[in-house]
């Protein structure tokens, strides 16, 4: 069962030619309906700066709910560790609204030969 509150419960993070694509499992784990949220990555480099930011439809989680969302981020174009955080956001002035996922590392090869 999900935790009580708005919560991320599972990310999934796949790095592709054409971005950083996420899979995020968000969940109400209240006995009524949720605020009304939007999903919101964000991507940082090493040294904490903010380099992009991804935004999904607004949406409301029934009590229990659960509901997947696809998010993508630009791939940088340097090689290195980076950071993708996910979390439920308020649609109006963009404060978390409930349990995120931070600082998850995500490792950008170099160019194949």
């Amino acid at each position: 069962a999900a935790a009580p509150g708005l919560g991320v419960e599972a990310l999934a993070v796949t790095v592709a030619d054409d971005g950083i694509h996420l899979q995020v499992g968000f969940a109400n784990g209240d006995g009524h309906d949720s605020a009304r949220f939007v999903p919101l990555a964000v991507l940082t480099a090493e040294d904490g700066r903010e380099l992009h930011e991804s935004y999904g439809q607004a949406l409301r989680l029934p009590a229990h709910g659960q509901q997947r969302v696809s998010l993508v981020l630009p791939r940088p174009s340097a090689p290195g560790r980076y950071f993708v955080s996910v979390r439920p956001s308020n649609p109006d002035d963009g404060k978390p609204l409930g349990r995120g996922r931070y600082h998850v590392p995500v490792d950008i090869a170099g160019a194949t030969q």
